[in-house]
């Protein structure tokens, strides 16, 4: 089945066999599968419900949380040439009950994508707590700031690919 065969509430996952090579390096890869992957339907704030949050922002994460970084891209050395920016390809672990407190991606625009388990988003910016379900994609970036709960009795795992900046 083609990518544009599939509907946009298909989520099922779509296996390819890339190889990264010295010009493509693994953050590279992962980016390009993230942004090429608009067969799986985006996450985030309901429609509708957009808004100032009645939760009270969490302002320390708690918990176990793992962070395994795979490989960075130096976008100062690519043709863009954003000196003092990298592109970042990583993993989260967020074990049952963690919390990651309240951050903002002004600076720093990802996607991500659960690879295992479900967490529970709080933006600033919308008025319920979402899930974010394992193989959905979600994109975070200017004026998106949020914390993570995971409140399962699994582990849940996130694989995030991030432009960094390295100057702040």
């Amino acid at each position: 089945m083609k990518p544009s065969d599939r509907s946009q509430d298909d989520t099922s996952p779509i296996s390819f066999a890339v190889r990264a090579t010295p010009r493509l390096p693994l953050a590279l890869l992962a980016a390009a599968v993230f942004f090429a992957s608009g067969v799986a339907h985006a996450g985030g704030c309901p429609g509708g419900k957009q808004g100032p949050t009645p939760f009270e922002p969490v302002t320390e994460s708690s918990g176990d949380i793992k962070v395994h970084e795979y490989q960075r891209l130096d976008l100062g050395a690519e043709r863009m040439a954003a000196e003092g920016h990298v592109l970042r390809a990583r993993t989260i672990s967020f074990g049952p009950g963690a919390v990651v407190q309240l951050h903002s991606h002004d600076n720093r625009p990802e996607t991500a994508m659960m690879k295992h388990g479900t967490v529970t988003v709080f933006e600033t910016n919308c008025q319920v707590s979402y899930p974010m379900r394992e193989g959905v994609v979600y994109q975070s970036g200017i004026g998106d700031d949020h914390w993570v709960s995971n409140d399962t009795e699994e582990t849940a795992v996130m694989l995030v690919v991030d432009i960094l900046d390295t100057t702040e």
